[in-house]
Order: structure tokens, then C-alpha cells, then sequence
């Protein structure tokens, strides 16, 4: 099968449509449109060309790169936005060096915002081929509780440019079952349309880890991932008080990027908190990985609103290869999730005292801390495995190109 991958991230930037690119090209032409790598800096990395469309090959994948104008190192809504539009507009310009193959099938991997996707929209006649995308977040829900946008007349407009979206694409992937309401909420008739598809974790084939571990006085609780609003930073700030009060030999280890990072990194300076909260740069996921093995605990936090209760992060499927237990400070699905398949302590968005009690009446429980660790582990192998999860990818995409 041919198939055409449209994201605006790719590696080297760390995103699960990597993993998934990667593994459906073992037995199918994969090509990949994508921007310059510029996430977690800002800026375009050196080695890949600012202004010209390139065509590099990742092992068998053909990765095609627009250019477009970077995040910026000072991150805003102004800068965001022209990052997000120049992707829009160079997909578009440059199309015809993609375009020269006749696909089965396109795959937008639609994170943030979902206007990504307006290229193959606006050009469908001449791509001739069904337009799948997968909402990894819901829009324009996402943006508002955020605050990054507040003026009425831009979320309606917003508003009415989603479901253009999800109007002239074929099928709607969503990688929560609790997206379905909000979609459905723009047009009935998208029912037909819509599809689960929970993120599979990553592929860690190839990661070696030691067994074991040096024996520490000092517990870590480890969090990955974005660090914005959506995450309620706030949450490191108020459980290194607790430890530091208390003089508990704990440390949060914190790896991740986001718009809230040097707030963060003021904040932990300003309290005085460096005993308890170690910030790390920007590194590589091999590195991060062993971090995530040599940890007690795995932390998931989440803000509490609308959107985010009905989301499930990456790094929820990713922390459970590594069979901790799992702390989750949130609301909703993901709350659902581990009281279900008992994979850790739990509480609501906002209640830092009830998650410390929890964390430390659990540090004490090893039978517990067994308990969860299994269940993290059997659950990653029985539904989130990467190989699983692709091979059920892989089956809709049969079924539906051959529906057509």
C-alpha cells in the first residue's frame, strides 16, 4: 500500500508518528510531508536547509521537508501562528513534489491545530485518494482553555475552519473515545466518519536497560513530556514544598519542553526547591528512557478542564513499557484508565495535598508498588505495544481503501 503521511513534526523532532511511520514502512511505501525540525528549540536545526524543499530518505521512508518559518525561541501567539500557517502555505506551493505518486491512501497526524490538514483538502482532486485524519487534540476546545486565544470572533472563525475540516475529510481517527462527543457536536453525520485509535506507545525494540538497579536512599519521581499550560506545573512546585517540609527524600526529575519551562525554572529557584526538582535540557529519548527505568514513580499531570479530561497523553502508553507505578493528578479519562486496570494512585486536578498522602502511603506498600508495576506492564503488551497497535492500524486502512 502507498500511503502518504502529512505531519508538521517529524523525526528528528519526538513525536509518535515517528514510531508508527517507521513500522508500517516494513511492508508499505511510506512517503512523509513534513517542515524543518524546530520543536524543542525554536529555531531550525543546523544541517537541514531554511528555505528550500528537500527530499531526504529516513531508512525506506521518503521524507519530503517544506520549508516554514520556525516557532521562534520567544514562543507567542504571533509566532506559533506563522509557524503554523507557513507549513499550511509551503505544503501547497511545494505539492507537486509529492504528488507525483498515486497514493491509496493520506494520514494527517493532527496535532495541534488541525488546520494542517487544509492542504490535502484544498488540493483532494489532484491527490485522488482517501484523506484520513487523527485528532490528537480536540479544536478549537484546546486553544481556549489554554488562554492563548480570547477574542470571540477568531474562535468562531476557528470554529467554522474545524468543521470545514472534518467536513471534507473521509474518515475522522480520534485517539480518545471521548472526542467523539465534541466532534459529533459540530455534525450529527460525522458518526459514519469516526473511528478510535488510541496512540501506541513507542518502539523499544532495540532499548537495552540494566536489571539492575543501585539500591538509593532518595525516591524519584519521574515526569516526561510537555511542560505548559495544559499540564499545571504548579503540580512540581506544591509536592516539592510537601517533601521539603517534611523532609522526605524525594526528588521530582522533570524532562520535557513547553512554554512553561523557564516559569518553571524561576519558580524552583525562587522557592528554593533545587533539592527536590531537577529540571533537565533538552535530551535525546534513548537517554530519557533509561532516566524513566531508574524511576520509582511515573507522574502524569493534567490541567483540569473540558478538553483535557477527555485526552489521553503519549506519555501515558509510553510510561507503561517501564513498569512503574503510576502517579496521575487529573480529571477524567485518563482517571478511568487507572482505576481500570489498577496501574497507580490517583486524584483530582488541583488536590496536591491528597496526592502527596497518596504518594507517600504508597512508598511505604510494596505489594502495591508490585501490583501496579505488573498491570502497567501487561497492559502495555496487551494493547499498546507498538506492533499490536500498528498492525490494527494497518487492518482499517485495508478495510477502507478497499470499501472504496
Amino acid at each position: 500500500m502507498k500511503i502518504l503521511i502529512l505531519s508538521q513534526h517529524f523525526y528528528p523532532e519526538n513525536f509518535r508518528i515517528n514510531d508508527i511511520a517507521t513500522e508500517l514502512s516494513k511492508t508499505n511505501e511510506i512517503s512523509v510531508v513534513t517542515g524543518k525540525p524546530n520543536y524543542h528549540t525554536g529555531y531550525i536545526l543546523s544541517g537541514y536547509k531554511k528555505f528550500k524543499y528537500t527530499l531526504d530518505y529516513l531508512k525506506n521512508i521518503a521524507v519530503h521537508r517544506v520549508p516554514i518559518f520556525p516557532r521562534g525561541v520567544k514562543k507567542n501567539f504571533f509566532t506559533f501562528s506563522f509557524n503554523y500557517l507557513s507549513f499550511v502555505v509551503s505544503t501547497i506551493f511545494y505539492h507537486k513534489n509529492f504528488f507525483k505518486k498515486d497514493y491509496d491512501l493520506a494520514f494527517v497526524y493532527a496535532t495541534s491545530p488541525l488546520l494542517q490538514a487544509l492542504p490535502l483538502i484544498l488540493l483532494r482532486k489532484k491527490l485522488k485518494c482517501p484523506i484520513i485524519i487523527w485528532v490528537q487534540d480536540l479544536w478549537p476546545e484546546s486553544v481556549i482553555e489554554t488562554g492563548y486565544i480570547k477574542n470571540k470572533l477568531i474562535i468562531k472563525f476557528i470554529k467554522k475552519l474545524v468543521n470545514y475540516i472534518y467536513k471534507n475529510v473521509d474518515y475522522i481517527f480520534v485517539q480518545s473515545k471521548y472526542f467523539k462527543k465534541n466532534i459529533l457536536a459540530f455534525n450529527d453525520d460525522y458518526k459514519k466518519k469516526l473511528w478510535v485509535y488510541e496512540n501506541p506507545s513507542e518502539d523499544f525494540s532495540k532499548l537495552k536497560l540494566i536489571n539492575k538497579q543501585k539500591k538509593q536512599n532518595t525516591k524519584i519521581i519521574t515526569y516526561s513530556g510537555n511542560i505548559g499550560h495544559a499540564q499545571d506545573p504548579n503540580v512540581f512546585i506544591e509536592l516539592a514544598k510537601k517533601f521539603r517540609k517534611n523532609d522526605d527524600k524525594f526528588i521530582i526529575h522533570i524532562f520535557g519542553e513547553g512554554s512553561l519551562k523557564n516559569d518553571l525554572i524561576h519558580k524552583t529557584k525562587e522557592n528554593r526547591l533545587n533539592k527536590y526538582i531537577k529540571i533537565f535540557k533538552h535530551l535525546k529519548p534513548n537517554i530519557i528512557h533509561k532516566e524513566l527505568f531508574k524511576s520509582d514513580f511515573l507522574l502524569i499531570t493534567l490541567k483540569g478542564s473540558n478538553a483535557f479530561s477527555k485526552t489521553i497523553p503519549g506519555k501515558f502508553q509510553t510510561y507503561l513499557y517501564f513498569a512503574k507505578p503510576l502517579i496521575v493528578i487529573s480529571d477524567g479519562y485518563i482517571i478511568e484508565k487507572i482505576k481500570k486496570y489498577s496501574l497507580g494512585e490517583w486524584t483530582n486536578t488541583g488536590n496536591y495535598n491528597d496526592l502527596y498522602k497518596k504518594i507517600m502511603l504508597l512508598s511505604n506498600d510494596k505489594n502495591k508498588i508490585k501490583l501496579y508495576s505488573k498491570n502497567c506492564r501487561s497492559l502495555y503488551k496487551d494493547k499498546y505495544n507498538l506492533k499490536y497497535s500498528v498492525e490494527c492500524l494497518l487492518n482499517k486502512f485495508n478495510e477502507l481503501v478497499y470499501k472504496n
